[in-house]
């Protein structure tokens, strides 16, 4: 992942990872959200302390750090927990929706390094596509 992730934040964007790369984070997101929403027993913190986790949250940190004009001093640890969770979580779905869209299940408008972290505009790709709700489901 070291490979991808400094090459900066666009690298890291679904859109731009090879299938080599997206697989594995579309796995790790998809169990990240499991936990986050309590479908597993597993705490999303602990979740990101192995392998599979450490792989998306370097990817999604990597996607914070630029938002907050990384390396201007800004150190992840200072994100309140909650909002690093919702950042997490829209980068796992944005993921998702790539993984999809490859698998031409189905069309969404361009995630891109200034939309992926904002949960309103993730949302509105659902509500405006079943076919995305449908294998959201699928897949969480």
């Amino acid at each position: 992942m070291d490979e991808v992730v400094n090459l900066g934040a666009l690298a890291v964007l679904p859109k731009n990872l090879k299938d080599k790369w997206l697989d594995p984070i579309c796995e790790a997101g998809a169990e990240f959200l499991k936990s986050a929403f309590n479908e597993k027993k597993e705490n999303p913190e602990t979740f990101l302390n192995h392998e599979k986790g450490m792989l998306l949250l370097a990817a999604a940190s990597e996607l914070i750090h630029s938002r907050y004009d990384y390396p201007a001093g800004f150190h992840i640890a200072t994100l309140p927990q909650d909002i690093l969770f919702e950042y997490i979580s829209c980068y796992s779905l944005a993921v998702i929706l790539e993984k999809g869209k490859r698998e031409s299940l189905f069309e969404i408008p361009d995630i891109n390094e200034d939309n992926i972290l904002d949960k309103e505009f993730i949302a509105k790709i659902e509500e405006k596509n079943s076919a995305v709700t449908n294998y959201l489901y699928s897949r969480i």
